[in-house]
């Protein structure tokens, strides 16, 4: 307890790091702010993260969801899923590095960016690859991970990979960016014939 309260933790803070499900909601429920930062520049969805406590991370992510329809609940008390720790790291990376596919997809499936970089420049993908988490890089490909971005060291998350990965990686990365060219291409047509008309 004396370690978490040396980095000026709140009580959301605690209850997240704990896995205190109840105290949680009930934090969120009287309106307690949902992003402050302790010392190490974490927040309380970063903890979750890393803890693994997939339940704690969906209530604050449906809070996030909900919070525009409670009247006494302020605007600006809606959960920021891309704010970065001390190391530049985010909630993604941190629930990447511990391997937990669950609540990877739950911040991807809340619009956490995907390629958001840390300090380093290293990419959620640099880290599933490199931590050998296979589905979670695959998952990341699939919703738009970015297989060539480089990081600090000139590394590449793809050269990460084995090579039986690295080609299936390759081929959904290609797919994806080829699919979203053709969409590109379809909007700057039908723009141009707008203009046109």
């Amino acid at each position: 307890m004396e370690e978490i309260q040396m980095y000026y933790n709140t009580p959301l803070h605690m209850a997240c790091d704990r896995g205190h499900l109840p105290i949680v909601h009930l934090l969120l429920s009287h309106g307690c702010r949902v992003n402050p930062q302790n010392t190490k520049k974490l927040t309380p969805l970063h903890i979750a993260s890393e803890r693994g406590h997939s339940k704690i991370v969906e209530l604050l992510l449906d809070y996030h969801i909900n919070s525009r329809f409670f009247k006494y609940v302020a605007l600006e008390n809606e959960i920021d899923m891309n704010i970065i720790d001390d190391k530049g790291q985010t909630a993604l990376i941190k629930s990447i590095i511990h391997g937990n596919l669950e609540i990877t997809r739950l911040l991807i499936e809340n619009d956490s960016d995907v390629n958001k970089a840390d300090s380093d420049y290293k990419t959620a993908l640099h880290y599933a690859l490199f931590e050998g988490k296979d589905d979670i890089a695959i998952f990341l490909v699939l919703y738009g991970a970015d297989i060539n971005a480089t990081c600090k060291t000139g590394e590449k998350p793809i050269e990460f990979a084995n090579t039986k990965l690295r080609k299936a990686l390759m081929e959904i990365y290609n797919e994806i960016s080829g699919r979203n060219d053709e969409e590109e291409k379809s909007n700057q047509h039908k723009q141009s014939q707008g203009l046109k008309n």
